[in-house]
């Protein structure tokens, strides 16, 4: 392939990111933990699992955001679920932090990246994953920022 249509190529798939970054985004709320996110343009919507827990959502260049909820059924801390996510994903994490009731764990495995934030509460918690191509990080970047400020959890005080 020669340079110039290498460079269109590029500029294709910059402005069609770039346009999904800002498009049509939808609100996905769950009513049963009473949860909220704003989900991306051109991502289908799974089937709702049976106890309506959460959702996944797909794109055509095989991103994925898979959000849920459930019930602290062994009254764990945010500690606890934070230190067990930083053990398991050990030295593939890129970038990591807790806020008083909540984490943000990043990692890199298999030629994808994952962006991982979680509420935690004494009655339950809610979280979402979303994972896509490595090698269009920066690509991704709007949309990951744009999930991380419209994430809201419902009231994590009490089981649902």
């Amino acid at each position: 392939m020669t340079r110039f249509p290498r460079l269109v190529l590029v500029l294709v798939l910059l402005t069609a990111t770039a346009a999904l970054a800002r498009g049509a985004w939808t609100r996905y709320g769950n009513a049963r933990y009473g949860y909220h996110i704003d989900i991306p343009p051109g991502f289908t919507q799974g089937e709702a699992p049976a106890n309506n827990d959460g959702r996944s959502f797909t794109s055509p260049d095989g991103s994925t955001l898979d959000v849920w909820g459930s019930n602290n059924v062994l009254d764990e801390t945010l500690s606890k679920v934070y230190g067990d996510i930083v053990r398991e994903r050990g030295s593939s994490i890129v970038y990591k932090t807790k806020g008083g009731t909540w984490f943000v764990v990043s990692w890199t495995a298999d030629g994808r990246s994952h962006y991982q934030k979680q509420f935690v509460g004494k009655g339950s918690m809610c979280g979402f994953i979303f994972t896509y191509p490595a090698a269009r990080k920066s690509a991704h970047a709007p949309v990951v920022q744009r999930l991380e400020r419209t994430f809201k959890p419902g009231d994590l005080s009490q089981p649902h």
